[in-house]
């Protein structure tokens, strides 16, 4: 569903496993320019928190303060749904996924 209308879509991933690791997740899946020429051209987002709750690091609300951040840059009247999701298989790392529609 997230992908009807669109005239564009991309994905970008990224993943830490020390500190600030949304922050790290989300740096490595948005580096490079075409990265954020692509975000400032979209106007629907989804993004994908994966963590391990029974990590030894569970991921923490101040941690999660990226994510706003980020949420906060995006262009005005964006489409904007995002998820948490639980993945015991991931150790200590966290993964974020950025999917981006671009609507003309």
């Amino acid at each position: 569903l997230f992908a009807i209308g669109a005239d564009e879509i991309h994905s970008f991933f990224g993943s830490a496993k020390w500190k600030d690791r949304v922050k790290n997740a989300l740096g490595t899946a948005i580096a490079s320019d075409e990265a954020v020429t692509i975000i400032s051209r979209s106007n629907a987002f989804m993004l994908i928190i994966k963590h391990n709750p029974e990590s030894k690091c569970p991921a923490t609300m101040n941690e999660m303060s990226a994510i706003n951040d980020f949420i906060s840059e995006l262009p005005e009247k964006s489409d904007i749904q995002w998820s948490l999701i639980q993945d015991a298989s991931l150790g200590e790392r966290i993964e974020f996924i950025l999917l981006c529609n671009i609507r003309k």
